[in-house]
């Protein structure tokens, strides 16, 4: 991993994520491919904070493969969760959400790429938010030729056994 400090305008790949209750989105608009994921009724919900969280590594890792990888290359992940942007870009939280960074790590080591997630208003997240809220109205509104996928969020990284 590098430490090498870049800004927006230095990604070479831009995705937004949002996330509700109970589903999940994201948008790549470069493809104006949206992602949508509804968690399973009755599952207990560890809380928004996590499907926030979940949903970023979800586009991490949709971004590794499907976008032409490269040493260095550069994810940027829009959240309108200053959380989002604190967790990640600190590697800091707390020990429930350990996994979630975990994850985010060894796919930037196993993957030789660079991500930083970065904090977006919500009122200019309209298209994951919609996303995420399966609104398919302001969908047809604000992204008319979006392709809608269904996508399945990744297993975690838990890290070593306790001894």
């Amino acid at each position: 991993m590098s430490s090498c400090e870049w800004g927006k305008n230095d990604a070479d790949v831009n995705l937004f994520c949002d996330a509700c209750s109970f589903r999940l989105g994201f948008w790549f608009p470069a493809g104006n491919i949206g992602f949508q994921h509804a968690l399973a009724p009755g599952m207990a919900s560890p809380g928004i904070f996590f499907h926030e969280a979940w949903t970023v590594i979800s586009a991490l890792v949709w971004a590794v493969h499907n976008t032409p990888l490269r040493p260095g290359l550069r994810i940027a992940l829009y959240s309108n969760s200053s959380n989002m942007v604190d967790m990640f870009n600190m590697l800091c939280a707390q020990p429930a959400y350990n996994p979630l960074a975990l994850t985010a790590v060894n796919i930037a080591l196993d993957f030789h790429i660079e991500f930083h997630v970065f904090h977006i208003p919500g009122e200019d997240n309209i298209v994951s938010d919609a996303l995420s809220h399966f609104c398919f109205d302001t969908l047809a509104t604000f992204a008319p030729l979006l392709h809608i996928l269904q996508f399945e969020p990744p297993q975690l990284a838990l890290g070593a056994a306790p001894s």
